[in-house]
């Protein structure tokens, strides 16, 4: 029986969980976005709204804190607390956003990509963009593979 045990296991020990953790989060704030699996997702979603609020507070002990859960990555406790906080001020929390992907090919296991909820000027968000003729671009290549055969 699971009596009052917190979060999400994922079939991993403690280690593992915490170094894939560790390792989306990271990837999130360097890359302002990544694609995950949703279970994967929904896991590390708490974390995130954690790390934001301590850097938010901006003391000492909570840089500390951040440096000890990202694994003391200078770049992204600074990248997190210079250019991340201050677009993310006026929100307590939901500091990021899941848009469903659809299947993975390989194993049909659901995909999300992760993002901020507020994106920078120069990075623009691809939910809900349409290319040519209102079809996606997935389509269009699957077009022409099929006629290329």
């Amino acid at each position: 029986m699971r009596k009052l045990v917190f979060g999400r296991q994922l079939k991993r020990g403690r280690g593992s969980r915490t170094s894939l953790f560790k390792g989306l989060m990271r990837s999130l704030i360097e890359y302002e976005r990544i694609s995950t699996t949703k279970t994967r997702a929904r896991a590390v979603l708490p974390e995130l709204d954690h790390l934001v609020n301590l850097a938010k507070d901006g003391s000492t002990s909570a840089l500390r804190r951040l440096y000890a859960i990202l694994g003391n990555d200078k770049g992204s406790v600074k990248k997190l607390s210079e250019v991340l906080v201050p677009r993310l001020t006026d929100r307590k929390s939901g500091y990021v956003r899941m848009v469903k992907l659809g299947p993975r090919v390989g194993d049909n296991a659901e995909m999300v990509r992760l993002e901020w909820v507020e994106t920078a000027k120069g990075i623009k968000s691809t939910t809900g963009t349409k290319s040519i003729k209102g079809k996606t671009t997935k389509k269009i290549l699957n077009k022409k593979t099929k006629k290329e055969k």
